[in-house]
């Protein structure tokens, strides 16, 4: 159903001054490969900023990918978008498909035109989801009227009145009470269950994820981290499991070999041990009269949490932050200042400041003139940089020409100046 191979997305966004502007590329997506089968049901998760709305975005037609191979169905999503829609719903959990002032059912009906569904087969699902969803008690009350559970519910039937072969659902239950989750996710279990409803799911709520998922892709900083069966995500990276013990009375001696003893309180103790709960059950009836004993499992919201703080996936691969994107002679010219840039681990406002930092240090203090100029002189402006050398006053006069993109969407530095111009050029169009 969705086949991805090296897919990358970045986005570029301009700072600096005026007279020294600085153009900075964020990299979104990058390399990320993936198949779903049709009727399969994928958590995809990861911390805010990690590329996940953006993947899904790209997989929806609603952007265009840098590179890399997407199909949905066998349609690319962008070129055949008329098409790749209406095999598709969504539901974003901050957005409303529904019409604000127009009662539900006259917005689904609405729906039913927009997709072009049979009278008949609209009124079948219409009746099959109000009594799943329970929509009846406001199917004819204002979309701007529901609580966020009821505007949910009906943003899910609308999503799927008209059949769709794949469901994108962003954080569909956030905001909600644990009776209105309950009642989503038992739907979306029953569609993707008994009409082969291709769901990917992307939550912070774990609770929807051990619900209707067992496979999961974790994602961070733009790059896939894990694609894998939930329960061995928990065994790899999962705490210990937990052995509650409650005896008969209180044990003289509570340690238990083979087990780790968590604590006491009266005659109940607790053992983390790892692997199958028979040989632990074993050892504690054996050590002592037992009246009663439960096998606590990990909590995976724990789990995830340790993988994003701990970085124990970090291993198989580079962290990403904000960049600023060269070609090779721009990358020399860059290269002495490396060593003056904070270091800095994420994106955003902290890492475009990281990456402005070799410039404004380079402005602070008075050091010898830097001549940009392109052509013959270049080594020795690059050298001149070494040595800590800026701009001279007054280089920036005149009209300054855009930067030219090669291949990969950088800015052309050779283009700085006319070649051979050792003592007019301008500086480099790269920080």
């Amino acid at each position: 159903m969705i086949h991805v191979e090296h897919l990358h997305k970045t986005f570029t966004s301009r700072g600096g001054s005026p007279l020294r502007p600085v153009r900075r590329v964020h990299e979104a997506v990058r390399d990320i490969s993936f198949q779903v089968a049709p009727g399969e049901v994928v958590g995809y998760l990861g911390p805010n900023g990690a590329g996940k709305s953006t993947t899904v975005k790209i997989l929806t037609g609603l952007l265009v990918p840098d590179r890399g191979e997407v199909r949905v169905g066998g349609l690319v999503p962008w070129k055949s978008r008329r098409q790749h829609v209406a095999r598709l719903g969504a539901v974003f959990g901050q957005r409303t498909t529904l019409w604000w002032d127009l009662p539900v059912r006259d917005s689904l009906e609405l729906l039913r035109h927009v997709y072009r569904v049979p009278p008949a087969r609209w009124q079948a699902n219409l009746t099959t989801f109000t009594e799943l969803l329970d929509l009846g008690p406001f199917l004819h009350t204002p979309a701007r009227a529901l609580s966020l559970g009821q505007r949910m519910r009906a943003d899910l039937a609308a999503a799927l009145l008209h059949d769709p072969e794949l469901l994108f659902l962003d954080e569909p239950t956030v905001g909600l009470d644990v009776v209105a989750k309950e009642r989503i996710r038992d739907f979306v279990a029953h569609v993707s269950r008994e009409r082969g409803v291709t769901v990917l799911l992307t939550t912070h709520d774990l609770g929807d994820v051990e619900r209707l998922a067992r496979r999961v892709l974790i994602i961070d900083h733009g790059q896939l981290l894990y694609d894998g069966d939930l329960g061995q995500l928990q065994t790899r990276y999962g705490s210990a499991r937990e052995l509650h013990v409650d005896y008969d009375a209180s044990p003289a001696d509570a340690q238990v070999p083979g087990l780790t003893l968590l604590g006491t309180e009266g005659p109940r103790a607790r053992y983390a041990f790892t692997g199958p709960a028979a040989g632990p059950i074993a050892r504690v009836t054996a050590h002592a009269p037992v009246r009663d004993l439960t096998v606590k499992e990990p909590d995976i919201e724990a789990t995830i949490r340790r993988i994003y703080e701990g970085g124990l996936l970090r291993g198989r691969y580079t962290r990403g932050h904000d960049a600023l994107h060269c070609s090779p002679t721009c990358a020399a010219w860059r290269g002495p200042f490396a060593a003056l840039a904070p270091s800095h681990g994420g994106a955003g406002a902290a890492g475009h400041r990281a990456s402005a930092g070799p410039v404004a240090a380079a402005r602070r203090s008075p050091r010898p003139v830097l001549d940009c100029g392109g052509g013959a002189g270049r080594a020795g402006r690059v050298a001149a940089a070494a040595a800590g050398a800026r701009p001279r006053a007054g280089h920036n006069a005149g009209p300054r020409p855009a930067p030219r993109d090669d291949h990969d969407g950088a800015p052309d530095c050779s283009a700085a100046g006319p070649a051979g111009d050792a003592g007019a050029g301008r500086r480099p169009l790269c920080p």
